[in-house]
């Protein structure tokens, strides 16, 4: 299968564009900078299209020539959030408009925060309603929703929804570090009230089969979580904390928001099962849980 891949240079992608090679898979990859073109060429990417997600002409020309489309790439810092989901949403409309009436695969990725719940909730699945609401993610979650009603047009979507914390050797923008960064600057690793909120983390060379397996056996519709483990935010907090010999602090939510205005994010409660993900693709989780990758080889110097 010939698969254009957006993201393809990035912590994730990097994974996925060698398993897709590894397995047979020919990637023609977008690049927006000389420095991942060549890194995607070290790769064995045999086509590099030069871009961003902006140039909606160049996406939806490599998503029309390609066999499928996996789409990872997303400008994921807190300053650009809101501008990034909108640049989302046009890039996503412009590859599945492209591949309408095909048949072909459509894979976009969403992030596990989207779907957070009070505490006690029941824990949603796969297969439970996409809810979008008004914070940050919950906008990201309404470009899932726009993508989704192509498979009524002849488009093959899917979703991979990644737990918030990826992890692995190497890892220097994902969450862990930005958490790390933030409580150096404030001298304490914080979590909101009793830290009781539930997060998922997923190691990376889990997460990235996912995307292949979804192109060889999923289904129109079909949401797969990328989750490994579920885990209280405090002990990711206590974990950070030591590493750095930093105390830990509870803070209330609006103190947390007086801090930073996406303070909110370290209170929200976002389990979710994976059981349809394993039995739909035989996926299984394989790798070292957070906090043994943390401890071992983590260094936030």
């Amino acid at each position: 299968m010939k698969v254009f891949v957006t993201g393809g240079s990035g912590f994730i992608g990097t994974i996925v564009v060698k398993d897709l090679i590894s397995n047979g898979h020919e990637v023609v990859a977008l690049a927006r900078s000389e420095s991942s073109k060549k890194k995607l060429e070290a790769l064995g990417v045999g086509e590099v299209a030069v871009g961003d997600l902006q140039d909606l002409d160049v996406l939806a020309k490599y998503a029309r020539e390609s066999d499928g489309v996996v789409h990872l790439a997303f400008e994921s810092t807190m300053e650009k959030f809101f501008q990034s989901i909108e640049d989302d949403l046009a890039a996503t409309m412009a590859m599945v408009q492209a591949l309408e009436g095909s048949g072909k695969p459509f894979i976009s990725t969403s992030g596990g925060l989207t779907g957070a719940t009070a505490l006690g909730s029941e824990w949603p699945d796969e297969d439970s309603p996409i809810v979008v609401h008004d914070t940050p993610f919950g906008l990201r979650t309404r470009n899932e929703v726009e993508a989704m009603k192509y498979t009524k047009k002849g488009v093959k979507v899917m979703t991979v929804i990644l737990a918030p914390i990826v992890h692995d050797v190497g890892d220097t923008h994902a969450f862990v570090p930005i958490l790390a960064g933030m409580s150096k600057q404030l001298g304490s690793v914080n979590y909101i009230d009793q830290g009781e909120n539930l997060w998922t983390a997923v190691h990376r060379l889990d997460a990235a089969p996912l995307y292949r397996l979804a192109l060889e056996k999923g289904k129109a519709g079909q949401r797969f979580n990328a989750i490994g483990e579920v885990i209280k935010f405090k002990a990711i907090a206590e974990t950070v904390a030591a590493k750095l010999d930093l105390p830990t602090r509870s803070v209330s939510l609006e103190a947390a928001l007086e801090i930073s205005p996406m303070g909110f994010i370290f209170g929200l409660n976002a389990p979710a099962h994976n059981e349809l993900t394993k039995k739909r693709l035989g996926w299984e989780p394989k790798h070292i849980k957070v906090i043994e990758d943390i401890e071992k080889n983590y260094s936030f110097d």
